[in-house]
């Protein structure tokens, strides 16, 4: 169906991840080299309150659930262009929106005039055109790079305008509904409904994809939003407005490079816990139909986050 938000891969299933990851850390980069973030995305400041921080993350967590139910429901009523016009206008507003604020970086950073402006709204819009039309494209390539792309931009532009703390409770809450939701909600109803309207056999399945050579994995766009958000987020937050590329030009400064390292261990564990916790769960996806791909990977990058800020508190 053309409203299956996810990236279908049969081999080298860990590249949408690193490759979602990487554009999203690039943002990051760009976002840092124009000055950083000035207004976060939030609608209490966290100013380090952990209540502020959950309610904040619920703010993003509630709307995504009833959304859920609300797709459920027009699947299961045969409302499917409905449904895909709606998908297609938030796609094209927030494809949009990101690219605009991306390439608005951009302009900040090369001290661009007005008409870069303009040429830069026109350019968003395409872009947000072509985007959210490749996502309802029967072309698997094109599918595929739309996917990609909003992935990592969604996922890029949430991991810098969200704070520490919010982002964290977030991750967690959507970990554990990810759960609930393949086995035995939305999720699994949704996918249910799609298998049975193509005629899929489950148990044909299961005789076919018993090994990694023939397996087809779906991706959900989801997963590779959460990912990238997680991996730019600690990205923009170890490294801040310290500006990454300065290491080039105090490269004689061992202090500074201490502390390059010091920051960019913590960042790299996380990244390595989500591959890792990404190449785990297609390992059990052998073994089961449809699994939740937030809970380990996610799980792991907030344990390794927790060590590492735990260590920086006890130095």
């Amino acid at each position: 169906m053309a409203f299956e938000l996810t990236y279908h891969v049969k081999k080298n299933f860990l590249l949408p991840i690193i490759t979602t990851i990487f554009i999203g850390v690039l943002l990051a980069v760009i976002s840092i080299l124009a000055g950083g973030v000035t207004t976060q995305a939030v609608p209490i400041p966290e100013q380090g309150n952990l209540i502020n921080a959950l309610l904040n993350a619920l703010f993003f967590f509630i709307p995504g659930i009833i959304g859920g139910v609300f797709i459920l429901y027009l699947i299961k009523t045969d409302k499917e262009n409905m449904l895909e016009k709606i998908i297609f206008g938030i796609f094209l507003f927030t494809s949009t929106l990101i690219m605009f604020l991306v390439l608005y970086d951009v302009l900040v950073i090369l001290q661009a005039d007005v008409l870069f402006l303009i040429l830069t709204t026109a350019l968003s819009i395409a872009f947000g055109i072509i985007v959210s039309k490749f996502m309802f494209s029967e072309s698997l390539i094109q599918k595929n790079l739309s996917m990609l792309l909003l992935g990592s931009f969604l996922g890029g532009f949430l991991g810098i305008y969200l704070p520490t703390w919010t982002t964290i409770i977030m991750l967690a809450l959507y970990s554990v509904y990810d759960i609930w939701a393949v086995k035995r909600g939305t999720i699994k109803k949704i996918f249910e409904h799609i298998d049975e309207k193509k005629g899929i056999n489950k148990e044909k399945i299961e005789s076919t994809e018993d090994d990694e050579t023939e397996l087809e994995l779906e991706i959900g766009l989801g997963d590779l939003v959460f990912y990238t958000m997680f991996a730019s987020h600690i990205f923009y937050l170890v490294f801040g407005n310290d500006l990454l590329f300065g290491i080039l030009l105090k490269f004689y400064s061992i202090n500074y490079i201490s502390g390059f390292l010091s920051s960019l261990i913590p960042f790299l564990l996380v990244v390595i816990s989500i591959i890792v916790g990404a190449r785990i769960t297609m390992y059990l996806v052998i073994k089961e139909k449809l699994l939740p791909g937030l809970p380990i990977s996610i799980g792991l990058g907030i344990g390794s986050f927790l060590i590492c800020t735990l260590i920086y508190v006890l130095i």
